[in-house]
């Protein structure tokens, strides 16, 4: 395996010493591996181990050393590393994960839950008052930054879990 792309890894990858651990593990099977990974940058919890949703992407092999760049969403929606190709082709991966519908039994801590209050917080900042569905939001959001990846060269390979059924 040279790609290895993790989609609802229930993290919370904003605290360095899980991100820490995570790579150690990575780097006693793949010593050279490149590892990156996120979650939600304001979670209902801040100091739990657990946060439903994150994304982690693990580079091994010949690639790790063909990284040329990488990023996450701040919701932690998805995470993605650009790798040089052949003949300075470049290759992005994307580990994406889109929120389970909301039922009204759902509490706060849900991937839903926190990614709609984040974006309430968002559209405050912007006086934009839409109702926001973080489903939607996320194939919108989502398909805008891939788009712009495609649009400057970059090939996307994307592995997901949409929650939802193919038809």
């Amino acid at each position: 395996m040279d790609i290895i792309a993790l989609p609802k890894t229930n993290r919370h990858w904003q605290q360095e010493w899980i991100r820490n651990k995570w790579k150690r593990e990575v780097n006693r099977i793949w010593p050279h591996a490149k590892v990156f990974s996120a979650s939600i940058d304001r979670p209902a919890q801040a100091n739990a181990r657990y946060v439903n949703g994150g994304v982690s992407i693990i580079i091994t092999n010949c690639w790790a050393s063909r990284v040329m760049a990488h990023g996450k969403d701040q919701l932690g929606r998805w995470v993605w590393v650009t790798l040089r190709g052949k003949k300075q082709e470049r290759l992005t991966v994307a580990a994406m994960y889109r929120p389970n519908p909301s039922y009204p039994t759902d509490g706060p801590t849900t991937v839903w839950s926190q990614q709609r209050g984040r974006l309430q917080e968002i559209a405050l900042e912007t006086d934009d008052v839409q109702e926001v569905d973080p489903r939607e939001r996320c194939l919108t959001d989502f398909k805008m930054w891939m788009d712009q990846r495609k649009n400057g060269g970059e090939r996307v390979v994307i592995r997901t879990d949409a929650n939802q059924s193919l038809q």
